[in-house]
């Protein structure tokens, strides 16, 4: 289950909570406005809890993403959630 970010807005950077209620393969991806994948924050096998997951804001690439709308989205066994967040300058 994906909880919130907080700061939201935020700048530089936000925290990610979600909660897991048994183990499973997850993974946490954020999107710009158009579908593009901009970072892959987690991407592994994870215990049952809860997790707190910042992200800079910087792409793939390791260079700001810019201020504008991006989705978190979080993907645990059949389940999917998304997060609207809010960079601004």
């Amino acid at each position: 289950m994906l909880l919130s970010n907080y700061p939201n807005p935020f700048n530089p950077s936000t925290t990610i909570v979600y909660r897991l209620p048994e183990s499973g393969w997850v993974s946490l991806v954020i999107y710009n406005v158009t579908g593009q994948e901009i970072a892959r924050l987690i991407d592994e096998e994870q215990v049952a809890g809860t997790y707190r997951v910042e992200w800079d804001g910087l792409d793939q690439r390791g260079q700001d993403a810019g201020a504008g709308i991006y989705f978190g989205q979080l993907r645990y066994r059949d389940q999917q959630r998304i997060v609207r967040m809010i960079k601004i300058k």
